[in-house]
């Protein structure tokens, strides 16, 4: 079968901060010929929709009546060339990371232990110490819905910037990416992988329900987001079943039973602090859906 479609789905648990509602319809395609006939069967239902990968890094609505949603988690597949590796948007990144170990490719290390999928991480343009997923792009395979045709974006064509994409403005369904990676040691790729792991396990990111980082950096500035919001004085502050985190104050947590309305309230309120004592207008890495 090219797709699943699964009725009254409950986005909430299919999100890293478990947070959203039930959808009329979700919609897994798992190759090509899926992802025409599930954007053909929203196109004649007239329904609106949102695409959704691994579901990190975005925080989804409660109220989702008269929506269906696009998951690409069924496009798990991968094939090795060389020091190339083609997947397609729905492998899990820690999997990349492990396929690529091993097969002793060297270059993805940094995205290990980072929820969500390929394809999420491609559209963020996922960046951590001192990476970007954009390093190790050769193409990216795209289904463009408005125009009903297949492109194939060198990665010199995806307007990568600091968590930025072309994917982020154009109507375009990540399918297939295409990564050149290095030949490496395998017990160096592993201590590498390891590292990263470890690190975020310190930090905390994975003791409660997240979306990862609420605001991007701003490298003008020079000061990371999560310190300016530290030194305000907000960890630790709760909105709801939402708390700024207080082993990372650019996460916002899920406590329990947190809302949509909860992370909005934390968000514009820390906003509207760091504009008021530093003057500086914080932008948003989560997605915000639909």
């Amino acid at each position: 079968m090219s797709f699943l479609e699964i009725k009254n789905f409950d986005i909430k648990n299919f999100t890293t901060i478990k947070i959203g509602g039930i959808v009329e319809k979700a919609l897994l395609p798992s190759n090509k010929e899926g992802i025409l006939e599930v954007f053909d069967i929203i196109k004649k239902s007239g329904k609106n929709f949102f695409i959704l990968g691994g579901g990190s890094n975005v925080v989804i609505k409660d109220d989702l009546t008269g929506f269906y949603a696009i998951i690409t988690s069924k496009l798990d597949y991968y094939k090795i060339e060389d020091n190339t590796i083609i997947c397609g948007a729905g492998l899990k990144t820690s999997l990349f990371c492990e396929i690529s170990l091993d097969n002793s490719l060297s270059g993805s290390e940094f995205l290990y232990g980072l929820p969500g999928s390929i394809g999420g991480a491609v559209f963020m343009n996922a960046r951590s110490y001192g990476f970007s997923i954009s390093d190790i792009i050769e193409s990216v395979d795209v289904y463009d819905y408005e125009n009903n045709s297949f492109l194939s974006l060198k990665s010199s064509e995806c307007e990568f910037g600091y968590k930025n994409s072309i994917f982020q403005k154009r109507p375009y369904f990540i399918s297939e990416i295409k990564f050149k990676l290095t030949r490496g040691d395998f017990n160096e790729i592993k201590e590498k992988m390891n590292y990263f792991k470890k690190d975020r396990e310190e930090k905390g990111q994975y003791v409660f329900p997240s979306a990862g980082c609420a605001f991007k950096n701003n490298y003008d500035i020079g000061i990371p987001t999560g310190k300016i919001i530290d030194e305000l004085g907000l960890k630790g502050m709760v909105f709801g079943g939402v708390k700024v985190y207080e082993k990372h104050a650019n996460f916002l947590v899920n406590t329990g039973n947190a809302t949509y309305e909860d992370y909005i309230n934390a968000v514009s309120y820390i906003k509207r602090a760091v504009k008021n004592e530093r003057g500086i207008d914080l932008e948003c890495e989560v997605i915000f859906l639909p």
